[in-house]
């Protein structure tokens, strides 16, 4: 059996840092069991778990012909980034609404696959429901429309 050095490589880091962290607590921290757990319990399961998958990485990466990548969305990356940026540096200002309509909408197009118009209706409909449940049911503190906007 071939194996690429890819997923070999993947597979080594994966079970390194597994290794690492799971020793350095099982020799540093008391590790408790699963009722009460320890501070090393946590990073020592964690640390098995991370060795698991780098063995089957490395191991079922048998060589073999790989699909060809699609090309990179550069639109894509730029409006999810974007919308995620955007919602976060205004929703204080401008007030939930406005924030997250122009979020949801810079969102929506980044696919390319919807038009304006029904980019718009998803952003309109996602905009009531998350006010309705941030808002209304759950009783969070945000404001539906901000200070920046003069109400």
């Amino acid at each position: 059996m071939r194996v690429r050095r890819s997923n070999l490589a993947c597979g080594a880091v994966f079970t390194g840092v597994g290794l690492f962290f799971g020793i350095n607590a099982l020799l540093g921290l008391p590790i408790g069991h699963a009722a009460a757990m320890g501070p090393g319990y946590f990073p020592i399961v964690l640390g098995t778990i991370l060795c698991a998958l780098g063995t089957g990485i490395a191991l079922a990466g048998e060589d073999h012909e790989a699909p060809a990548l699609p090309p990179i969305s550069w639109r894509a990356i730029i409006l999810v980034t974007g919308a995620a940026l955007f919602f976060g540096m205004t929703v204080r200002g401008l007030g939930m609404a406005p924030s997250l309509l122009i979020a949801t909408f810079m969102a929506a197009m980044a696919t390319g696959q919807l038009t304006p118009r029904n980019a718009s209706f998803l952003s309109i409909v996602l905009t009531l429901f998350n006010i309705g449940i941030f808002v209304f049911a759950l009783r969070l503190p945000y404001a539906i429309i901000g200070p920046w906007l003069g109400f």
